[in-house]
């Protein structure tokens, strides 16, 4: 198991390289969606120096998840080769534009397909064996007993799951939230703010939602932690595991992805990891996550998932 954590920034990158973390993805400008920050080839290619100079093992992955469009697709290339000359060690896709381009233009990069919420099921897998895309991202809705399904028929194939951080679970090409204030006639400027909360009236928690120049981005209202279960899918097998970092305060981003790197260097030390070590440590992600609570969603049952959780209803007063 290997741990992959979202950067904020190109200093916070660095920082994860000091500090061994084993794999950090960072945005590539214009074609990442859902990361606090990109970065562009200069920065990139400072990167990977550092890395180099620092003689570390840290993996550098490079988030391109957004959907390309047809004016896109001579920008897209040059930033796949950009990203073929530095030798990045993986590119993160959602749109299967970039399979192949890399495919005609013979890159030497590696994808992992990475469309957050589709990869549901072992069925899925020849698909994406039969076309040499081997690191898959599952979806977060999936229960223990079906991840453990998944591990066991996952053949040649890595799997990565979210296990920290805001859970994404929308999103719309459409501005609705700058649809909505010029509906409304609204003029607190909504649409610019890096976070609102949107709840049903039948829900008691709300969802997070934003607005972007790729469209309008919905998540839970709580943060996903999955560090109670984190020996389970040790013991799965699973290959990789990740932290999102968008909307997350960052010196709190940084304090739990050492949290979690320090656990899983334990776990492939074959140290004890006890029960009464991973609760303490589930406290300290929850006090640096405050004011928002924090649950381990699908991986802990239907209890922990907050967001289908109605509001109950007010007693009727006699």
């Amino acid at each position: 198991m290997f741990l992959v954590s979202q950067v904020q920034s190109l200093n916070q990158a660095k920082k994860f390289i000091d500090n061994k973390v084993d794999c950090i993805l960072v945005g590539y400008e214009n074609f990442a969606l859902r990361c606090t920050k990109t970065l562009n080839n200069s920065e990139l290619k400072n990167l990977i120096q550092y890395r180099n100079d620092k003689k570390s093992n840290t993996k550098i992955f490079v988030l391109m998840n957004s959907f390309i469009f047809e004016n896109q697709i001579s920008d897209l290339e040059n930033k796949l080769c950009e990203l073929n000359e530095l030798k990045v060690d993986k590119v993160y896709f959602q749109d299967y534009a970039i399979v192949q381009i890399i495919r005609e233009k013979q890159l030497n990069l590696e994808v992992a397909y990475h469309s957050e919420t589709m990869v549901t099921s072992y069925g899925q897998f020849d698909f994406f064996i039969e076309n040499k895309i081997n690191h898959l991202v599952l979806a977060r809705e999936l229960f223990m007993n079906e991840i453990k399904q998944m591990h066991d028929n996952k053949k040649s194939l890595s799997l990565e799951m979210q296990i920290q951080g805001y859970a994404f679970f929308m999103h719309s090409r459409w501005k609705m939230i700058s649809n909505f204030e010029a509906y409304a006639r609204i003029s607190d400027k909504l649409s610019s703010k890096k976070q609102l909360w949107i709840r049903e009236a039948l829900r008691k928690y709300p969802n997070a939602i934003y607005e972007d120049e790729f469209g309008t981005h919905m998540f839970t209202g709580y943060i996903l932690c999955a560090i109670k279960h984190i020996k389970e899918l040790y013991e799965y097998g699973l290959d990789y595991v990740r932290i999102d970092s968008i909307m997350i305060d960052e010196k709190a981003h940084e304090s739990i992805t050492l949290i979690y790197q320090n656990i899983i260097n334990d776990l492939r030390e074959n140290k004890t990891v006890s029960e009464d070590k991973i609760n303490k440590n589930y406290g300290k992600i929850e006090q640096l996550c405050l004011p928002i609570e924090i649950a381990s969603g699908f991986f802990g049952g239907i209890k922990e998932i907050k967001h289908l959780i109605k509001e109950e209803k007010a007693e009727t007063k006699q």
